[in-house]
């Protein structure tokens, strides 16, 4: 029996097979056309060591067939299955353009180091599929350079998920066919935890996917070893050279994200490959030099594209301050700022000042040929011929990074001595006047400040105070960065905030047995607030007081929408020209599917995906098909959550609606990422706040043209900030003037980048937030505006419908 298939031509005719491109222990690599589709496929079989035992093949088979529905868009596809002459085999998409491996190797052999900006071309798409896999309990386990391969369009691809994989699946089906003290994986890219033979996870690939970037940077693996073994020892014992002694063109930043991806020990590293993709990006940003790669070699006359700056996004000023284009950081500009080129202190991002200092643009290099940019090629002119770091204007620090002549420098120093003493005796007498500062106090100290009496502007707090928030783990990073900029500017300078990452159930509690040890509660579900009510009132023996929140604000939110592919969408709409919950509902409960409103179709029933109704975001969507089934928006009431109908109604939902297969604190991402990607054979639809679906349209839109249904009556998932009553009135002061802070522009921008609405009515989803996940589809896709949100109901009433979907989910 031979199982080089080479000359054969396999699967009733479909695939002849023309050559082998190699074999190893593992079997054989076979390129081969298909017949059918008119294009090159690759075969793979194993070897017939692997298939003396008898169990291998069934369970080969059975591992192929579910890696066919395994689609991701940045992984290789298996494409078929099959057997020929008893041998099963299975067919993957050939990509010919290469590999991360080809690419850092000169035409002579030689290594080419890559530059930092070139990760954006490959690292992002590689490390979401690897997520990918892992959420679908897949561990690649070989992530190295000659295993991400690159399309003829420069599309990267991860690879070799494929004949090793399907077999090390089934080997470890049967203990007996484990080999004892085997190590998978490449010695050079292997994680520790592989070779001691530990249990691991996703965050082994991941400790891969660092020695990939590092290898590709500096031009060699960073733990190699004279041999195999001693290379392996060298995984479990000795630390990499920090990236930026081998290269000094590195930041330190980069080699630190890099480190900590290295680290010896898993829960040490990032949470995913996508948050260390994220954090190396990030760094790049800010890499102080980036020696670019180039394919030209001496002596060779090839004509290299030129690097010219664009502009990508801009952002309108107002009263001398703008968010930056890229992060949303508050900028202030100055009269000698007029036509210059700067850069924003947080993100590193290029900006151009206009002259009039009434916008700012972003500014980032493209590639074009001198006849392009002869040519005036729209999106490269009028900006500059190269990228030469001529950024002299830091953009947020102190006295913006100018370079003062001596004499402007005494004259600041002065200034900043005078101010400093006049601040000292505002707060001297503010410290021995026990009922709080006067007006007059802080006027004085805000216009040191570089505050105006002319303007409406919040008080400052009467002495440097702490303010302590809590908030809830996802959040975290969002409210920090408010603070920190809150801290940096103006009255926020005289306050100190301090973070607490407590869930919603540990606040209330600590709110009903008045803990006044923080000032700020931050909660990310619409029911909180009416949970602390109910929870208060117990508390209380059932009387009608109400708890200690003096302040509530919405931060931001985002509404519930339904993401349906095009086709499904139209077809709905024959149907039911107003597709909402209940719509949906009644669809997926037809046993005829969508042949009863497409005959024609081969689509099967409707299905319809949703995260679990005993999630934060399932509790939204239980209110949500509460009012829509008893066609109540702002009058539900106990009977109409209790009736047999509803009853039945919602046991239909729960039944029907695709889960995300897996559990994890957002479930609508997982539903997107494990369901949704797949394809429209695997889900027509799935309801998911705009944030999440925002995120994903571009990935959705590889397969097909989708359309977002905008639910209601509308409950939206909320960012909300409840000040917590105190006697002490600079930190109740302090609170107030943070909350107020939360919803001016500039940072409700920040959350417009994030795919969330402003809870600031007045702050537009397009002004000054060029390049956010609205930007592009607003008025298209997106409507700016929405119908009102529903007011919710008493807490008794959302009380009793979490009472009875927990009967029902038993």
């Amino acid at each position: 029996m031979n199982t080089d298939f080479t000359g054969h031509t396999i699967a009733g005719g479909r695939y002849e097979v023309r050559e082998r491109l190699g074999s190893g222990s593992m079997g054989h690599i076979l390129l081969a056309y298909d017949r059918n589709l008119g294009t090159t496929v690759v075969v793979k079989v194993p070897t017939l060591a692997r298939l003396e035992n008898p169990e291998f093949a069934r369970r080969f088979a059975q591992e192929s067939r579910f890696l066919v529905r395994l689609k991701h868009p940045q992984i290789v596809s298996i494409l078929d299955v099959g057997e020929h002459e008893n041998i099963p085999f299975f067919v993957m998409q050939y990509i010919g353009a290469g590999s991360l491996e080809d690419r850092a190797r000169s035409g002579d052999g030689g290594v080419v180091r890559a530059s930092t900006r070139s990760l954006r071309e490959w690292l992002p798409g590689v490390a979401q599929a690897l997520d990918f896999m892992h959420r679908e309990g897949y561990i690649h386990r070989d992530v190295k350079p000659g295993n991400i391969l690159f399309d003829e369009h420069g599309n990267a691809f991860l690879s070799d998920f494929g004949l090793s994989k399907v077999i090390l699946a089934a080997e470890e089906g049967e203990s007996s066919m484990t080999a004892a003290g085997a190590v998978v994986g490449t010695p050079n890219y292997v994680a520790p935890e592989i070779v001691l033979g530990r249990p691991y996870d996703g965050r082994a690939d991941q400790y891969s996917l660092a020695i990939t970037v590092y290898e590709v940077l500096t031009g060699s693996p960073p733990l190699e070893g004279p041999t195999a073994s001693a290379t392996m020892v060298n995984q479990t014992s000795k630390q990499a050279r920090p990236l930026h002694e081998v290269r000094p063109d590195i930041s330190p930043r980069l080699s630190s994200v890099v480190h900590k991806a290295l680290s010896k020990q898993p829960e040490n590293r990032y949470r995913s490959c996508a948050e260390f993709a994220d954090a190396v990006l990030a760094a790049v940003d800010v890499t102080p030099t980036d020696t670019s790669r180039s394919s030209a070699h001496p002596g060779s006359t090839a004509v290299m594209p030129r690097k010219r700056l664009a502009v990508v996004a801009t952002s309108k000023a107002a009263n001398g301050r703008v968010g930056c284009p890229s992060c949303g950081k508050m900028l202030y500009l100055r009269p000698e700022h007029a036509g210059q080129r700067g850069k924003c202190v947080q993100c590193g991002g290029r900006l151009m000042i206009a002259r009039d200092l009434q916008q700012i643009s972003l500014l980032r290099p493209v590639e074009a040929s001198e006849s392009q940019i002869a040519r005036g090629v729209p999106g490269l002119s009028g900006v500059g011929n190269s990228t030469s770091d001529d950024f002299d204007t830091i953009l947020g620090q102190d006295v913006f990074g100018l370079r003062l002549a001596r004499w402007q420098a005494t004259s600041l120093a002065v200034l900043t001595l005078v101010g400093i003493v006049v601040a000292a005796v505002v707060l001297t007498r503010i410290l021995h006047n026990p009922e709080g500062p006067s007006r007059a106090d802080i006027a004085a100290l805000a216009s040191r400040e570089g505050g105006s009496s002319g303007r409406s502007a919040p008080a400052a707090p009467a002495r440097t105070v702490e303010l302590t928030m809590l908030v809830p783990e996802k959040s975290f990073p969002a409210y920090r960065n408010a603070g920190t900029g809150f801290m940096q500017e103006g009255i926020g300078q005289s306050v100190r905030m301090n973070y607490e990452q407590v869930d919603a159930r540990a606040a209330i509690d600590r709110i009903v047995a008045n803990d006044e040890a923080f000032e700020l509660w931050c909660a990310d579900s619409p029911f909180a607030l009416q949970e602390l009510k109910t929870e208060w009132s117990l508390s209380a023996g059932g009387s009608s007081s109400e708890p200690p929140v003096t302040r509530s604000e919405v931060v931001a939110f985002s509404p519930m929408v339904c993401v349906l592919w095009s086709d499904r969408y139209w077809a709905l709409r024959k149907k039911y020209p107003d597709i909402q919950l209940a719509s949906l509902l009644d669809a997926m409960r037809d046993p005829s599917g969508w042949s009863a409103i497409v005959p024609t179709s081969d689509w099967g029933t409707v299905k319809i995906g949703a995260p679990p109704l005993d999630s934060d975001i399932g509790q939204n969507i239980l209110l949500m098909l509460a009012m829509s089934l008893s066609d109540k928006a702002d009058d539900l009431q106990k009977s109409d959550v209790t009736s047999t109908a509803f009853r039945k109604q919602l046991g239909d939902f729960e039944r029907l609606a695709i889960p995300p297969g897996t559990a994890g604190d957002d479930p609508a991402t997982a539903l997107i990422e494990r369901v949704m990607l797949r394809g429209p054979e695997y889900l027509d639809g799935a309801i998911v706040p705009e944030s999440v679906a925002l995120k994903y349209l571009d990935r959705l839109t590889q397969f097909d043209a989708v359309r977002l249904v905008y639910l209601s009556p509308r409950v939206d998932m909320v960012q909300q900030i409840h000040a917590v009553r105190q006697d002490d009135p600079s930190r109740r002061q302090a609170a107030s003037v943070f909350v107020d802070t939360l919803l001016t522009p500039e940072f409700q921008r920040a959350w417009i980048y994030q795919g969330m609405r402003p809870g600031n009515p007045s702050v537009s989803l397009t002004d000054g937030v060029a390049g956010s996940p609205f930007a592009e589809r607003m008025g298209v896709e997106i409507p700016e505006s929405l119908m009102p949100s529903t007011v919710l109901p008493d807490a008794a009433v959302i009380e009793e419908l979490l009472r009875v979907h927990a009967i029902l989910d038993r």
